[in-house]
């Protein structure tokens, strides 16, 4: 049994339901739908989604770097543990739409329609002692992507989920490599 995630599409979507994410006034000027550094830092560490301050951090910044946030002035390439804030690029219309950012968004309008459908592919599951959140069966998002006509065949469906696993967009639960569409292997989102 293997598991993979749809992590910054997540991420996004739940800062966004949680308030992290919201119009802020600054020196007389608003900047809508940012978040704080500082604050997605401490939100972060008491999900357990970054085990320490360092970590999250480098996720943020592995953010920057991917073109998916930004400084909401572009002032800072670098993303900093500060009271400073950052947008979203897709919140603001300037994500760049590239091969890359391309699979980003088929991966976040699958994950969206994922969480509005009624069917159970997204579970926590536990392998090893280690319980993992939003997980799915390779083999059963192969089937759901044939049966949501978002692919033609088998093989197509593959190709679909290895695009969305080399682009981080999902991650095997253990970090193995590859994508296997058999059997038990299991997934997690990775927004």
């Amino acid at each position: 049994m293997h598991i993979l995630s749809f992590s910054s599409l997540l991420f996004r979507l739940r800062l966004h339901e949680e308030k992290i994410i919201k119009d802020r006034r600054h020196h007389l000027r608003t900047y809508p739908n940012c978040f704080v550094a500082r604050e997605v830092i401490d939100w972060l560490i008491e999900r357990k989604e970054a085990s320490d301050r360092t970590i999250a951090i480098e996720l943020m910044q592995k953010m920057i770097d991917t073109n998916i946030i930004h400084h909401v002035c572009d002032e800072f390439k670098d993303f900093k543990d500060a009271k400073l804030f950052y947008r979203f690029r897709k919140d603001d219309g300037t994500f760049p739409l590239d091969q890359e950012v391309k699979v980003f968004m088929r991966g976040q309008r699958l994950y969206e329609k994922i969480m509005n459908s009624d069917n159970s592919l997204l579970q926590a599951r536990e392998e090893d002692g280690v319980s993992y959140e939003r997980t799915f069966v390779a083999s059963q998002i192969i089937d759901w992507l044939i049966q949501e006509q978002e692919a033609k065949t088998r093989s197509e469906a593959e190709q679909l989920c290895r695009r969305l696993l080399e682009h981080a967009v999902i991650q095997h639960g253990k970090r193995r490599p590859g994508y296997v569409s058999s059997g038990n292997h299991r997934f997690q989102t990775e927004v």
